[in-house]
């Protein structure tokens, strides 16, 4: 597994993950982004990948590291999640 090549990108999978690991803190993301005056809305769309600039790079990289997701984690939560299943 490499990570850099592994890695899908922002998504449904990274926003779980992100929810999930807050809650394994001891918060959620509302809270947090409260904590850190950071619009909700903006965490949600940096971490699904609908807004990708510069400052949402920063802002997923802080809410990675405030849940303690790692990109392997997240790697990990991409191959775990089973594939849709096609419409007969």
């Amino acid at each position: 597994m490499n990570i850099h090549t592994d890695f899908k990108g922002p998504g449904n999978h990274l926003y779980r993950a992100v929810r999930a690991g807050l809650i394994n803190r001891g918060t959620n993301l509302n809270q947090w982004c409260i904590q850190h005056r950071i619009q909700r809305q903006n965490a949600r769309d940096c971490l699904l990948g609908n807004w990708n600039g510069p400052k949402a790079k920063r802002l997923r990289r802080r809410l990675l590291a405030a849940a303690g997701v790692s990109l392997r984690d997240a790697i990990d939560i991409v191959d775990a999640t089973p594939a849709k299943q096609e419409a007969a």
